[in-house]
């Protein structure tokens, strides 16, 4: 399986591995962190500007978020011109 291509700068710390889903809002793909090792889901937004600040919000509020139930945050940031969130895989 080859890898996606994936967007500066994404390519410095992430390999997106495959797409997992994608939605209105975005995709998400499986990615492997280079920097720590580990398989990560990486959700990339199609968004405006205004809905990036929105998004940057969310993220902060998700995470503060601690629950077996809920997937956790870890990183949020932009590539491309788009945002993106890291999740646990």
């Amino acid at each position: 399986m080859s890898a996606v291509p994936s967007p500066a700068p994404l390519a410095g710390r992430f390999r997106l591995l495959r797409a997992l889903g994608e939605g209105a809002q975005g995709t998400v793909h499986l990615a492997e962190d280079l920097r720590l090792e580990r398989q990560v889901a990486i959700k990339t937004l199609h968004v405006d500007e205004d809905g990036a600040a929105l998004l940057l919000d969310e993220a902060r509020a998700a995470s503060r978020l601690s629950h077996p139930n809920v997937v956790a945050l870890y990183d949020a940031g932009e590539a491309a011109g788009r945002p993106y969130l890291v999740f646990e895989y």
